[in-house]
């Protein structure tokens, strides 16, 4: 379990850093990593921090990348 841990650290902490110093968006950042690793795609949620799945929401949100949610006020 220790592993795993410092397995988020270190990926979350490299998106961090990629995403900053290149000045690209986290969602960059994590394929440029991904590619870079060969990673498959479907461990990278697992290898997320909580914060970093935060970070990526929002920025998809502001990019108008996730649906919106509807308001319930809307749907009388």
């Amino acid at each position: 379990m220790a592993a795993d841990v410092q397995k988020i650290i270190e990926f979350s902490s490299e998106i961090e850093m990629l995403a900053q110093l290149n000045q690209i968006t986290y969602l960059e950042a994590i394929m440029h990593h991904v590619e870079k690793l060969k990673l498959d795609l479907e461990t990278v949620p697992k290898l997320m921090s909580p914060l970093l799945k935060q970070k990526l929401e929002r920025e998809a949100s502001e990019l108008n990348l996730l649906q919106k949610e509807k308001k319930i006020d809307n749907m009388v």
